[in-house]
């Protein structure tokens, strides 16, 4: 048996899909009645799309954006922050990645799995009940602030008993998700979905790339071999 580490947004939930746009729609609309001013709304929304897609996250996308409308201040900034991080109303259908419900229903049978998710509990927690997702098949779900995710794995394999090198971490974000794991001696698999569709920088450093979750089913029978 081996432990399995999630990450969340674009590694079981399409949240660049299904989520972030409708997100950085609100938080513009936000931002509009705040005072900032566009020439024309579609155009601006899909300028806040463009640099969203290529950013390690809304938050920095979201400043990115204000940086090329001249427009950097924070009321703006803390508004559409709070639109995008803390409001809990989804009111739009929330997807998972592609073959992730049957493919973590089959995985739980055999192995023991885990969330490590930065954000705010209560909206990640909704997030995966408007989803589908269900919560019981986890050993532990751990939601964490944003920054190096090292100390989370480290206590789950110290509380759930597992050694480094009988543990897979699963994510998105190469230098969020990956290689805080793999510095631990973890195998680390790059979700490319989302934001890890533009993950270049330490590529290279990840032991495997997948595109859908059912793809995790060999290399998982691969390394039960070692």
């Amino acid at each position: 048996m081996l432990l399995i580490i999630f990450d969340l947004d674009d590694t079981l939930i399409d949240t660049s899909g299904s989520i972030i746009p409708y997100k950085l729609y609100r938080a513009l609309q936000s931002m509009i009645k705040e005072g900032f001013i566009v020439s024309s709304f579609e155009e601006a929304f899909e300028i806040l799309k463009r640099v969203d897609s290529y950013s390690d996250s809304s938050l920095q996308g979201l400043k990115e954006f204000l940086e090329i409308h001249d427009a950097v201040q924070d009321k703006f900034l803390q508004v559409a922050f709070k639109e995008i991080y803390h409001n809990q109303a989804f009111e739009q259908e929330i997807l998972v990645t592609k073959n992730a419900q049957e493919t973590l229903f089959e995985l739980s049978k055999k192995h023991s799995l885990a969330i490590v998710s930065a954000g705010i509990l209560d909206v990640q927690i909704e997030k995966m009940k408007k989803a589908g997702v269900d919560t019981s098949i986890f050993s532990r779900i751990v939601v964490c602030k944003e920054g190096s995710k090292r100390e989370h794995y480290e206590r789950l394999l110290e509380d759930l008993k597992y050694l480094p090198r009988e543990v897979i971490v699963c994510g998105d974000r190469i230098k969020k998700d990956l290689l805080p794991a793999k510095t631990l001696g973890c195998t680390t698999v790059h979700m490319k979905w989302g934001r890890g569709l533009y993950q270049k920088r330490g590529v290279q450093e990840v032991d495997f790339s997948i595109t859908s979750l059912d793809q995790l089913k060999p290399i998982l029978l691969q390394l039960e071999k070692l």
